[in-house]
């Protein structure tokens, strides 16, 4: 039997297909109940959050008998701050996992199992709408979280500065989401050298390495470095590291860095991106997105060129934000109730993302999902603009720059949506734990990151220091790991035909 149910209606993490808005509801006429939910800020509290937070409740209390209260805490601290609450036994509901997995909370039995609560009645939309899509234990049987049912529209390319093109006479020959190769990037490069010999064309650093937005894979919901599927139709999990692709990104960056177009300090530099961009030390970078705010941040418009197809890959538990019932939840079954109702609704979501319509923000072109500030209001200052996403099923979804306007090239998500239509690789829906292996993956985690930035920015001598690195993967059980992965993905593949 199946053990996840999300078809390809699913939503990627940060976006909705199309308008889904809140099931049909009768009004509430029982007790309202009250649940704590941890609420990620950026480190500030917004000064509108109380207004935001009675916006959700007259949803809530409305339709499904539910007051929540947020509980702010920097998203940098969710991971830590959580686990020591809950631990000293203070009442939180909802706990927000972001980015970290929730195998460690399972571990330290934080978390509830909600198999008792997901039922149609308290949660009509996960497990009628759309399924139920979450973690597991290690017999895939008690969930202990759930997230969207989402999977992933992703685009590797590199985002470079139109200006630099223009002034290495490409202006007319790449435009955006041009489909490029590294070839290309390679002749792009020695035009701008060749212009502007004080500035670097490929902004590379050890600090983000960007060798995997150059070909597709699947981590099957892990880390890489457990191994993954290469392109949309492989079907066997493999040493990411010793992957054909890999390699030839590592042979090009090193011809890059000793052709000077990569910083000669990249592997060490901790200068970011967009400070770079914005000191015309570098003219791009990889990226997986045009970004909507490139002309603010660094005076020029940006093109994205793609070296990859859109399309849809497996969730992972670390890029993904899950929900969960902490065990000092005083009514988890109201807790799951008021999840199943936030992800289910577009207004709710829209409201917790962006704030109050009319007050934080307003539809700029509603075909298209995109947003504004309202006239008058500062989108800087406006009292609540995050734009995080967290809570999914945004009906109105599109970008919003921080002069309040909108740039009609930067695709929508539903457009990025649009594009990976069709294209799936073999392991969407597989969600793989790999608890099992958290000693060698640490050991694991050490070697790469002793040699991932020296390699991936072209720094390091390729013919020497790659047969070490993976030599040293060897020696710490990668292949163990690789082989233990690819085991649970042909049985999970055996059980989809079922």
């Amino acid at each position: 039997m199946k053990r996840m149910v999300a078809l390809f209606m699913a939503l990627m993490l940060m976006m909705a297909i199309c308008p889904i808005g809140t099931a049909e509801t009768t009004a509430w006429d029982g007790e309202i109940s009250k649940v704590i939910l941890t609420y990620a800020t950026t480190g500030v509290q917004a000064p509108d959050m109380e207004k935001v937070q009675e916006a959700v409740n007259e949803m809530t209390r409305r339709d499904i008998g539910v007051e929540v209260e947020f509980m702010p805490i920097s998203i940098f601290q969710l991971g830590a701050t959580v686990p020591t609450k809950v631990i000293s036994g203070e009442t939180i509901d909802i706990f927000m996992m972001a980015f970290t997995g929730t195998s460690i909370y399972e571990q330290m039995n934080l978390l509830l199992p909600l198999n008792e609560y997901l039922t149609p009645e308290n949660a009509p939309y996960l497990t009628a709408h759309a399924g139920i899509e979450g973690t597991y234990d290690d017999r895939q049987e008690i969930i202990y979280s759930v997230h969207q049912p989402a999977y992933i529209s992703e685009c590797g390319g590199f985002l470079i500065k139109k200006d630099d093109l223009i002034a290495a006479g490409l202006g007319d020959k790449y435009h955006d989401y041009d489909r490029v190769t590294l070839d290309d990037l390679t002749e792009i490069f020695a035009a701008i050298k060749a212009v502007k010999p004080d500035v670097y064309p490929c902004g590379i650093f050890g600090s983000a390495p960007r060798a995997g937005m150059t070909f597709i894979w699947d981590a099957l919901g892990d880390t890489v470095n457990s191994g993954v599927l290469v392109g949309m139709d492989s079907e066997t999990v493999e040493n990411y590291y010793e992957s054909e692709p890999y390699q030839r990104y590592l042979r090009y960056v090193r011809d890059w860095y000793l052709k000077g177009y990569i910083p000669r300090d990249a592997a060490t530099s901790d200068i970011g991106l967009t400070e770079s961009l914005r000191a015309g030390t570098i003219s791009g970078y990889f990226n997986g997105f045009k970004q909507s705010n490139m002309i603010e941040s660094v005076g020029s418009d940006g093109v994205f060129l793609t070296l990859t197809d859109y399309c849809h890959q497996s969730t992972s538990p670390k890029s993904l934000i899950y929900f969960g019932v902490p065990v000092t939840a005083e009514n988890p079954e109201a807790a799951v109730r008021f999840i199943d109702y936030m992800l289910g609704s577009a207004d709710v979501c829209n409201t917790m993302t962006y704030g109050i319509e009319g007050v934080h923000w307003e539809v700029a072109d509603a075909e298209h999902g995109y947003i504004k500030a309202p006239e008058g209001v500062d989108p800087n200052n406006n009292g609540y603009n995050y734009g995080f996403g967290f809570y999914m099923n945004r009906s109105l979804p599109g970008i919003m720059l921080n002069s309040g306007e909108y740039d009609p090239s930067i695709l929508t998500d539903q457009q990025t949506l649009a594009l990976a239509e069709g294209h799936y690789t073999k392991g969407v829906g597989a969600v793989y734990d790999a608890a099992a292996w958290t000693m060698q993956l640490q050991q694991i985690d050490t070697v790469v990151a002793q040699y991932q930035a020296s390699l991936e920015t072209g720094s390091a001598d390729l013919d020497t220091v790659y047969p070490e690195f993976i030599a040293a993967l060897k020696a710490n059980g990668i292949d163990d790991v690789v082989k233990a992965k690819n085991a649970w993905f042909q049985e999970w593949l055996k059980q989809q035909t079922k």
